[in-house]
């Protein structure tokens, strides 16, 4: 999905300099291009990357401050498997980062309630939050996380999650603006469990609790590379894992490894653990078994894939 998102947001920008290019919008700087004239072109763009998809504006969601449907998430597009929930902003300035990654907040903490309103609720929800910005070194900053232009920090909530850019023209308006750029970032969001995908892991745990249970099997052979053979109720564990979305496909886990010690270190944490570090514990393990053969056999025997398994069904819904 990186990909064909970065594609169709490489076309939205040649979209909108085309739309410039035909009218005379430049010469009103920034205010040539609004929310609305940006946001339009990215709705379309994304909507490409979705088979039949189905696109809707301003969607309703409760305020927590009144318990009135008076909030809105900017749109949200969707086809059978696939549903993504947008927020977008103009960034004139660091303020306006903030404001955005106010925005992933609660689409994060709205995005089961959304999930319930669909008579049959697409299987992966992602978060797509995007702005604009007129200094290179702005949308090098979003990409990078590291502070290259005067105030604009990139905010914790995106630091984490896939991000991009990519430049809609080279138009210059005043000092130091030097060019139009997009910026975006991309998120599988924490859906909570089913009761069915709850009961579809639980019944693995009396083979990896049983006595003398071995995930993995580790073979070195002389004059061979070192190789695991694995337990087929693993190998299927892992399958469902992947087929029922607990594995995050835009996570950066490695950088989350200084937060995940805690759980690694204690098992304990994981029984009062958010679905979102279920997911990333569950991310890191299986990516971590790719580098170094045997993580996931040693998470069995530790208990820890039996924490992360009961507190899903802690969770499910």
């Amino acid at each position: 999905m990186n990909d064909r998102i970065a594609n169709a947001l490489s076309i939205a920008s040649r979209e909108i300099q085309r739309s410039a290019q035909s009218f005379q919008i430049c010469d009103l700087g920034r205010n040539g291009f609004p929310e609305r004239m940006v946001s339009y072109h990215l709705i379309h763009a994304i909507a490409r990357t979705l088979d039949n998809p189905v696109t809707l504006l301003e969607v309703p969601i409760r305020n927590a401050a009144n318990t009135k449907d008076d909030n809105h998430i900017d749109a949200i597009i969707f086809d059978e498997q696939t549903a993504i929930i947008c927020e977008f902003k103009r960034a004139w300035a660091p303020s306006h980062w903030s404001n955005l990654a106010t925005d992933a907040r609660r689409v994060r903490a709205k995005v089961n309630d959304l999930r319930r309103r669909f008579p049959s609720a697409p299987k992966t929800f992602l978060g797509f939050y995007a702005s604009d910005c007129w200094v290179g070194a702005i949308a090098n900053s979003w990409v990078s996380g590291e502070n290259q232009y005067k105030k604009w920090i990139l905010p914790e909530e995106f630091r984490l999650i896939t991000r991009g850019k990519c430049e809609v023209s080279d138009f210059c308006g005043k000092p130091p603006e030097d060019g139009h750029y997009l910026t975006w970032a991309l998120e599988e969001l924490p859906v909570f469990p089913t009761a069915t995908q709850a009961q579809e892991l639980l019944r693995y745990l009396p083979a990896f609790e049983r006595e003398g249970f071995s995930g993995s099997q580790g073979h070195y052979d002389p004059g061979a590379m070192p190789y695991h053979t694995y337990a087929p109720e693993l190998t299927e564990f892992e399958q469902v894992l992947y087929r029922d979305g607990f594995i995050l496909r835009h996570f950066d886990w490695e950088s989350w490894l200084g937060e995940a010690g805690p759980y690694l270190q204690n098992a304990e944490l994981i029984r009062t653990s958010s679905i979102d570090v279920i997911r990333r514990l569950l991310t890191l393990y299986v990516r971590r078994e790719r580098v170094c053969e045997g993580q996931l056999s040693d998470a069995i025997q530790s208990g820890h894939i039996g924490a992360i398994v009961r507190r899903i069904n802690d969770l499910a819904v």
